[in-house]
């Protein structure tokens, strides 16, 4: 979505485990942000800033294989490094 001359993305965050990058949680939504102010957040040591690309199939949200002919969004990743024993405690 275009908002004059910025560009607006869909933002979500994620939990991670710091040591293996892998995420213990599904990304869940926050608000739309600006691409450019979002690609210039500068890390921490308890978060990541980022962006990746869903695929599209259907006008639902499928996590599919890179594939060209499928319609894709880029959207805003926030990666918040904590270990698999925090997220597993915080759930109880």
């Amino acid at each position: 979505m275009k908002d004059k001359n910025r560009t607006m993305i869909p933002q979500y965050f994620v939990t991670a485990d710091p040591d293996t990058g892998e995420w213990l949680t599904t990304p869940e939504y926050v608000q739309e942000v600006d691409k450019a102010q979002w690609d210039a957040l500068t890390d921490t040591h308890a978060t990541h800033y980022d962006t990746y690309e869903v695929h599209l199939q259907r006008h639902t949200w499928l996590y599919r294989p890179r594939s060209d002919d499928l319609p894709s969004q880029t959207r805003a990743i926030e990666v918040r490094w904590e270990t698999r024993l925090s997220v597993l405690c915080s759930l109880r």
